[in-house]
This record gives C-alpha cells, structure tokens and sequence, in this order.
C-alpha cells in the first residue's frame, strides 16, 4: 500500500470521499487505493520544507529510529528535530511511541507510516 500526500481543498477531499461512498452504495466493491493525505496548498507549502523532506526520508530509509540518533544522523538539534517530527506526525506520514531504555528511562522512537519499500508520494502543482 502507497501514501499519497497532495495539495487539494477540503472539495477535494469531499468529492474524493462521495465518489467512494456512491460505489458503496451501489454494491460495488471499494477498490484498494493508496492512503491519501489532502493538504490546502498553503498547509502543504509551510508543512513539506526541506529540512521536514531530510526528516521523513532518513526515517524512511532506516525504517524507524530514536529521536536521538535521528539528530545525530541529521546534525540538528533535538528541539527543532522535534518540532517536525510533531508536524509530520500530525499530518499522518509518521508515528511515534515511546520504549523503555534499560538504565537510561524512556527514549522516543520515530516510524514512517509509509515502510520501506512502500510508495510515497508527495503531489504538488508548481
């Protein structure tokens, strides 16, 4: 199964959502579609920058890692790493949760919705 985050309106989103209910309705089966995310272009401008893009693909690539190594891997500092981390949770494209670390208390862990070898795919109209 794929992720598809695109720029769209709420109108967008509804129309995407009658057209699946309709089939529904009819008896039709619900094809298998990919998870799509629909973000107002604004949203999608302020929410994808480069450094959250840096974000989601080193946690892609090693398909789940504490916060602290991702600063490492990334050289940013906790605090800012942090915030994105949060803004992309929130949009859906990650997940946190946290684990015990013997001797040390609790460490955050960082996971990509879509795994590796999933389909992201991030739309935009330039």
């Amino acid at each position: 199964m794929s992720t598809v985050v695109k720029e769209g309106t709420t109108k967008d989103f509804f129309e995407r959502a009658r057209s699946v209910a309709r089939a529904a309705d009819r008896g039709e089966p619900i094809a298998k579609s990919p998870k799509v995310i629909t973000l107002e272009p604004e949203s999608f401008q302020a929410l994808m920058s480069a450094n959250r893009l840096k974000v989601l693909r080193e946690v892609r690539k090693t398909n789940g890692v504490t916060l602290a190594r991702l600063s490492e891997n990334l050289h940013r500092e906790r605090a800012a790493l942090s915030r994105d981390v949060k803004a992309l949770e929130l949009i859906g494209l990650l997940v946190t949760r946290l684990e015990k670390n013997p001797g040390h208390g609790l460490q955050k862990i960082v996971e990509p919705v879509a795994k590796k070898g999933e389909k992201l795919i991030l739309q935009t109209e330039l």
